[in-house]
């Protein structure tokens, strides 16, 4: 699928783009890991490439600084932005989610309460299923254990949560086989992270015993870890080089987390 298509179809789809949110996403994807600020003429020359013009920008970036998620640094004449220290430490509690490894057996523990807390899949009688890491820590009656077998009401898994996990498999269908320059290889990464990001922080996690055939959710992880694994050098190579008005990104420490298991 063409990278315009793409853009318009998976990241202009839904109304009116969300300029900070997405900057949010480069941040924690290419320059956090870096431990470094990404400067200002490289992320306009990324966000234009997106469809996103200056003025968007300019605002995007000054709500992320007034509002305490983001740094601007100055450097005579050249800016650049980085994740406050507050920013930073939620990116960490995060990451594990959006980054996990699609190989690594899910996990046994799970938590049934009668709760409305977020990140909870949302079952009959007001209870809630979470994963045992994931579950509110004020519970009243709650039951704690292994999921050995069930079947899920099909109204457990949203609409919304089911269109979503089709869009993203379709997204990853689309990306199949990418070619393209440095450039959009970064481009195609950030549409592709943005709306995973998204997806994993909003909706909960499906036991895979209990997932009705046929939910798209139950593969997606592995898809995207594929295709991002397919995006990354490429992308890699352009944070690596110069441009008019900034140099090259600094390259990951050897203790940077890893992505996806890689």
């Amino acid at each position: 699928m063409e990278l315009n298509r793409i853009i318009e179809t998976y990241l202009h789809d839904q109304g009116r783009l969300r300029v900070w949110s997405l900057i949010v996403t480069v941040l924690g994807d290419m320059a956090a890991p870096r431990k470094a600020a990404m400067p200002t003429a490289r992320l306009g020359v990324l966000l234009d490439a997106m469809g996103v013009g200056r003025p968007a920008q300019k605002t995007a970036l000054s709500r992320l600084v007034k509002d305490g998620l983001a740094l601007r640094e100055k450097t005579g004449r050249t800016s650049a932005y980085r994740f406050s220290e507050a920013t930073w430490a939620e990116t960490i509690k995060v990451e594990p989610l959006i980054y996990a490894d699609p190989d690594t057996a899910e996990p046994q523990d799970w938590v049934i309460a009668q709760s409305d807390a977020p990140r909870g899949l949302r079952l009959t009688g007001g209870f809630g299923l979470w994963l045992a890491d994931q579950a509110p820590q004020d519970l009243g009656f709650a039951l704690r254990g292994e999921i050995i077998t069930g079947n899920l009401p099909p109204a457990v898994i949203g609409q919304d949560h089911q269109t979503e996990a089709l869009a993203l498999t379709q997204l990853c269908h689309g990306l199949e086989g990418f070619e393209g320059t440095s450039l959009e290889h970064a481009v195609a990464r950030v549409v592709l992270i943005h709306r995973w990001r998204r997806y994993v922080l909003r909706f909960p996690k499906v036991p895979q015993i209990l997932a009705e055939q046929g939910f798209a959710g139950t593969e997606l992880p592995a898809k995207v870890a594929r295709i991002y694994a397919a995006l990354r050098d490429g992308s890699d190579m352009w944070l690596g080089e110069a441009g008019e008005g900034y140099g090259p990104m600094p390259p990951k420490p050897a203790t940077a987390q890893t992505r996806f298991g890689h």
